[in-house]
């Protein structure tokens, strides 16, 4: 009992003696799995009971250490937080100076709210001669080609299936700076689903020698380079496309349209395959289709005065024009009259092989069928009783078979010598049928005359380009040399029939037949060697 009493008495002498003096607290704050200090943790120390009314607050140092000064006895609450970990809470006893030691704090994650940054893109950009269209900021549906694109953009138009930049022929289509299906521009767009564009950049292409050397020789072309989104230059992709449906005048012929594409790209490797087939007037055909196909001028001499003769002033030359007959027109992209039945394929394939050799080559198919049915009544108010009848029925039917091959081949064989051959092949077939009977009658049917036209013609064309260019460029900037040599082959054939009757009932039975065969053939074949020489001479 007695030692009892002399500890109490002890506790109480000490707990009163140490009322009036100050102690400190310390310690460190760390990570629990990295064991690292954790530099910047916000410490609060508040009295208990009353937590309301915060003592103090410091951070730790770059050593995770904290030390709270000038402390009287007594109880206290240890807080601390810092983002990323969860907060800390500590309880500490303080009747001397002491240190804590390490304290562990626990990582942790909260979930943000969605944060959505929105910018307005640039819808246009000139950059020196260069004009740039950020695709992005037009809107197109979700199956569009890139002719539909380019319809969006302000300056570019398609007229009669030629792309225009400010009025200015675009002859040269590229995707990621590679060329595509030649020389054909429409190929590109049709086939390319809008989805896969990332910029239109349209500026003025200078050639290969001029590329080459530096030297602008004005020989340029309006280029459109295509340049996909990232990551569109690895992977496959491609359309498919089909409809059918009964014509609302017949209710027995069919309308159709199948078509489609398939991409690969991989690289440097990139293989397209295309092709269409209908008879809704969607042509693929370009200035390239037409070879050797054109007007008959002893034809229309001939038609046009038969008719003359009998319709009151040439009354029927209208219809003999609207048939075509053999008129190249017939064969260009856009819409005509009469029914357009087109089958086209093509495949488009590039690649680099090895460090020294790019290649580039296309093949392109095309089959066009064109029907034209005209039909013309007329009647003539000359008097009370005699007022003439005139009737026509024209009918033209077409068939042309195209076949275009390009091919590009570029062998750097050094940093100072280049080899770049150009070959093109280009041969195409048409056959053209033409039926026109015109009839003068009186009001009581009584014949006056009549005409009959049957016209046939046969053709085909063969064309065949080579080009050899060798580059050298010499140590002294500027200074070039170039050997060209390019040979060029065309071979036409055409067979031209035309057999014209004219009968006549009044005053007496006549009759006027015409009966012609012109055949025609052309061929050339023509060599060329150029060497150009660059040398600067000043600044």
């Amino acid at each position: 009992m007695r030692i009892f009493i002399l500890l109490i008495f002890s506790s109480i002498y000490f707990i009163n003696s140490s009322k009036g003096q100050i102690f400190s607290v310390s310690g460190q704050f760390i990570d629990n799995s990295t064991q690292e200090p954790i530099i910047g943790v916000n410490i609060f120390l508040y009295n208990l009971p009353d937590t309301i009314n915060k003592v103090s607050s410091i951070t730790s140092n770059i050593s995770g250490d904290f030390s709270f000064m000038g402390l009287k006895s007594g109880e206290y609450l240890l807080k601390s937080t810092f983002i990323g970990y969860q907060p800390y809470r500590k309880k500490i006893d303080l009747y001397s100076s002491i240190s804590i030691g390490k304290l562990s704090m626990i990582q942790s994650s909260v979930m943000l709210n969605n944060i959505e940054i929105t910018e307005k893109q640039i819808r246009i950009e000139q950059k020196g001669d260069t004009t740039i269209f950020n695709a992005g900021s037009y809107k197109v549906n979700t199956d569009a080609n890139t002719e539909e694109l380019l319809s969006k953009m302000p300056g570019i138009t398609i007229e009669n299936g030629a792309l225009k930049s400010n009025g200015e022929e675009v002859k040269k289509v590229l995707i990621d700076g590679k060329e595509f299906f030649g020389d054909d521009v429409t190929m590109a767009l049709k086939n390319l689903p809008a989805e896969i564009v990332n910029k239109i950049q349209m500026f003025d292409r200078m050639n290969d020698q001029s590329r080459f050397t530096g030297f602008d020789d004005g020989n340029s072309q309006k280029t459109l380079n295509i340049n996909t989104k990232a990551g569109m230059n690895n992977g496959q992709f491609g359309k498919f496309y089909s409809g059918y449906g009964l014509d609302d005048n017949s209710k027995v012929d069919t309308r159709y349209i199948h078509g489609g594409n398939i991409n690969y790209f991989n690289g440097k490797r990139r293989i397209s395959i295309i092709w269409l087939s209908n008879n809704i007037n969607q042509q693929n055909f370009s200035n390239q289709d037409i070879l050797g196909i054109g007007n008959n001028s002893n034809q229309q001499k001939a038609n046009a005065g038969s008719q003359s003769r009998f319709s009151g002033g040439g009354n029927g030359r209208n219809a003999l024009n609207y048939g075509g007959s053999g008129n190249s027109n017939d064969f260009f992209i856009g819409q005509q009259g009469g029914i357009n039945t087109t089958h086209s394929y093509g495949i488009n394939f590039s690649d680099r092989w090895g460090e020294k050799l790019n290649i580039n080559g296309s093949y392109f198919f095309n089959k066009g069928e064109n029907q034209n049915k005209s039909f013309l009544e007329r009647t003539y108010f000359v008097s009370e009783k005699l007022n003439p009848l005139y009737s026509e029925d024209n009918g033209t039917l077409s068939n042309n078979y195209n076949n275009r091959i390009n091919l590009r081949l570029e062998y750097n064989i050094d940093s100072s010598n280049s080899i770049l051959i150009t070959p093109k092949i280009n041969f195409q077939s048409n056959k053209t049928t033409s039926l026109f009977a015109g009839l003068n009658k009186t009001i009581s049917n009584s014949i006056l005359n009549k005409n009959q036209n049957n016209t046939k013609i046969n053709s085909s064309g063969f064309n065949a380009t080579n080009d050899f260019l060798f580059r050298h460029k010499f140590s002294k900037p500027g200074r070039t040399i170039s050997l060209d040599l390019s040979a060029s082959l065309n071979d036409n054939v055409s067979e031209n029939y035309l057999k014209s009757e004219n009968i006549y009932f009044v005053p007496d039975d006549s009759i006027n037949s015409f009966d012609q065969l012109t055949n025609s053939l052309s061929n050339s074949l023509n060599y060329a060697t150029a060497i150009n020489y660059i040398e600067p001479i000043g600044k």
